[in-house]
């Protein structure tokens, strides 16, 4: 189990910035991590990757020091042991409305005594079981991957703070695409009653003991963000690509 630097700098107190990984290119991973983002967060639920290739992904990650994370598109134990298994270092799991989903996130991620992630010994995750005992690597495993959810409803604001009541939860992520959805306003994050419900989640969440992460276009809403509170800021690469070709182009 290679060491979650993104996951030390929260706990030191510090902030992160990472890239969504929604083009098909392992290429790109590696660029990201040599670029200096803290972390890549490989999105397997609105691009079409799976397992297999999610793995490739993750090496890219690994070999250019950027911890690898990856978006899930559903809550459940098997799907995200899949991910887990190959090498991910944390899970990020949208639409978590409630603290029992939240608790489900913690138990597919977290070996026991702490959760139910099912346990194989022969895994990228463990090193194939070379040099490893597996013991050492359930507790170090347990230290070190990430529990992300999605807050991105009206309903996970309205159980927001049981959801933060739940142990082993990293960061609570805020969707401001989904949450403008949920509000009646879809396509439009930046509304202020997105902006203040952002808010509201990271002065709860800070009380909790919990950071806040959630999305930025561009270094400008980065800042503000961070000025905000938010203490992990990601943009994506689709993004990156059509700025730069438009101004390129411009």
């Amino acid at each position: 189990m290679w060491e979650n630097h993104a996951k030390a700098k929260l706990k030191a107190g510090e902030s992160i910035r990472g890239i969504f990984i929604n083009l098909d290119s392992i290429q790109a991973v590696e660029l990201c991590g040599l670029l200096g983002f803290d972390f890549c967060l490989i999105d397997a639920e609105h691009a079409p990757f799976g397992p297999q290739y999610v793995e490739q992904m993750i090496r890219a990650a690994d070999v250019s020091g950027m911890t690898p994370l990856v978006r899930v598109a559903q809550n459940e134990r098997q799907v995200i042991l899949r991910y887990l298994d190959v090498g991910a270092q944390g899970v990020q799991i949208p639409m978590v409305n409630t603290a029992l989903q939240a608790r489900a996130v913690v138990d597919a991620t977290k070996y026991s005594p702490i959760g139910k992630r099912g346990l194989a010994s022969v895994t990228r995750a463990s090193r194939w079981g070379v040099g490893v005992q597996i013991p050492d690597y359930v507790a170090r495993a347990n230290d070190e991957t990430m529990v992300i959810v999605q807050v991105e409803t009206q309903e996970s604001l309205d159980n927001l703070d049981s959801i933060l009541a739940v142990p082993h939860i990293d960061l609570i992520f805020v969707g401001p695409t989904d949450l403008s959805q949920s509000f009646g306003i879809p396509g439009q994050p930046t509304h202020p009653k997105v902006i203040a419900a952002l808010e509201t989640v990271v002065a709860r969440a800070t009380q909790a003991g919990v950071p806040v992460g959630t999305v930025a276009p561009d270094a400008k809403l980065m800042k503000e963000r961070f000025n905000q509170g938010v203490r992990s800021v990601a943009t994506n690469t689709a993004s990156l690509l059509t700025k730069a070709a438009l101004t390129f182009l411009s």
